[in-house]
């Protein structure tokens, strides 16, 4: 209901009609918008005190696609659609003006205060344009010194949030240069660097889909990115990053998940070890049981104990070598503390994850198809492939999906390529410990374990 109202949905009349100049893209648009300016405020939500169409994210996002729209169509709309369109550009500059007259966490108002800056300098002879600019580059500063993590991290930790933020502040440091020169603008993108996959994507980290940042290149070695809580290993086929941040709450929605310590991995440029990430909408019915829920992600359940927001999450010990990648980290999201080891062998392409609980706890690795018995193990009933329509489509859904597609890697030709991973068996598995060899035909025994673990 609410993002109905971004308009985001009526974009591509305005990209057809830039492409061909057919003035029935123009009339549609025109027909659809004057509809909803008629019908706006009759609608409303669910949510007491947060209208629907006069809140910071609607109020942002319209104004980055009708102004837009207004640049494009021109005059090929009516005078009457162009006047509502204008006034709801400057209206909504208006209330964001007003709204945000002080400092407040969150992606929402980061992004709207940037919006609000381009605005006011694409309308500048407005006689409130200059009053906007000084509201919207006091509250963006802010927001680069207080909102954004040492380590170039938006607040919330969700790639998908920190790169609509980045988004919104390239769109302000186009007409406002200086923004450029900020030392965090910088950074935010060398964490999208630092966390993203030799294919080419960010993995979708608590409330996010899979982020594919424009102009940037995964960063080299593995790195710890301590300020925002994620580890990352990185090898050659290999990506692992691991969840040791807080829990982040926020005055509407917190867009943290109930998890720490959870992992995903990738490898050959698809998702191997992988979990739920946000949801397709937030209306869907398993947002609150499924997404956020530490049962759709990779670490341990314990039943029957809810998971604490306060979860206290800290990493050990960090340690990147020629040959090893070792982290260790703690969390009390439970009552007994979890202590987990993780130790990536680079050159054999391998993990040991180590646990520690005093409880009864369940061991959990999601994939993206469900697991079957080999010999004294499970194996994905598939190979590894990206989430349906291709890894990158935002909200790609749960993390198993059914198929009978052949799983083994082929070269460009066609041909199966050389198991990279093949050699010896691994060791015997002991209690407290798994090793992961998750190649295209190798994963873990999701089921419950026999007393503590």
């Amino acid at each position: 209901m609410y993002g109905f109202h971004y308009l985001r949905w009526m974009t591509p009349l305005v990209a057809a009609y830039a492409e061909s100049g057919d003035q029935r893209y123009a009339d549609e648009w025109e027909r659809l918008f004057r509809q909803w300016y008629a019908s706006r405020d009759l609608v409303e939500g669910d949510w007491p005190g947060l209208d629907v169409v006069w809140y910071s994210l609607g109020v942002c996002a319209r104004s980055m696609y009708v102004t837009q729209a207004l640049a494009v169509l021109g005059e090929a709309v009516g005078e009457e659609c162009w006047k509502e369109m204008m006034k709801t550009v400057l209206g909504g500059a208006r209330w964001a003006a007003e709204e945000h007259d002080e400092f407040r966490h969150g992606n929402w108002q980061f992004a709207t205060v940037c919006e609000l800056l381009h605005t006011a300098r694409v309308f500048e002879e407005l006689p409130e344009a200059e009053g906007w600019a000084q509201i919207a580059k006091a509250r963006i500063h802010e927001h680069l010194e207080r909102d954004v993590r040492a380590d170039g991290g938006h607040h919330e930790r969700s790639p998908g949030y920190h790169g609509m933020c980045l988004d919104a502040l390239k769109r302000a440091a186009a007409v406002e240069p200086e923004l450029a020169a900020h030392p965090r603008y910088l950074a935010m993108q060398d964490w999208l660097a630092a966390l993203m996959t030799s294919g080419g994507w960010v993995p979708h980290l608590q409330d996010s889909g899979i982020v594919w940042p424009e102009g940037v290149e995964p960063a080299e070695g593995s790195l710890n990115l301590e300020a925002s809580g994620y580890a990352v290993f990185r090898s050659d086929i290999f990506h692992t990053v691991i969840n040791y941040g807080p829990y982040v709450g926020h005055e509407l929605e917190p867009h943290s998940h109930h998890a720490a310590l959870d992992f995903v991995i990738s490898g050959w440029g698809v998702p191997l070890a992988w979990e739920a990430g946000g949801p397709p909408s937030y209306d869907d019915p398993g947002y609150y049981d499924w997404y956020q829920a530490t049962r759709a992600h990779n670490t341990l359940l314990v039943p029957g104990h809810d998971y604490t927001e306060d979860r206290r999450a800290a990493c050990d010990l960090f340690s990147t070598t020629r040959e090893l990648d070792v982290f260790k980290g703690h969390h009390h999201g439970y009552p007994s503390r979890h202590d987990r080891t993780i130790v990536f062998v680079r050159d054999q392409g391998y993990w040991v994850i180590t646990d520690r609980i005093e409880a009864e706890a369940i061991w959990q690795v999601h994939g993206l198809s469900p697991w079957v018995r080999h010999g004294d193990g499970y194996v994905s009933e598939r190979g590894p492939r990206a989430p349906r329509g291709a890894p990158g489509a935002t909200g790609a859904g749960r993390a198993r999906e059914r198929s009978r597609q052949d799983p083994r890697p082929r070269d460009q030709d066609g041909g199966v390529r050389r198991d990279p991973l093949a050699g010896p068996a691994p060791p015997r598995r002991q209690v407290h410990r798994r090793a992961l060899p998750l190649h295209r035909r190798t994963s873990h025994d999701p089921r419950r374990m026999d007393g503590p673990c």
